[in-house]
């Protein structure tokens, strides 16, 4: 069996990803911050993530 390639540090771009890359089946999906947040108050009633993450719930 080959020996498995030193790692230089976990999370560096030398060290290499610790998962398989599937590109067919990867997905990103950037959304700004500020929407998210409105989204949480005034959509999904998220108040108490909001509270955690120090924001302040606007919508009742």
């Amino acid at each position: 069996m080959p020996e498995a390639p030193e790692r230089r540090g976990a999370g560096t771009a030398d060290a290499g990803p610790p998962w398989l890359f599937m590109p067919s089946i990867t997905r990103t999906i950037h959304v700004d911050h500020r929407y998210m947040e409105w989204v949480m108050d005034a959509v999904s009633g998220a108040d108490a993530v909001l509270k955690e993450m120090g924001g302040k719930p606007a919508i009742d």
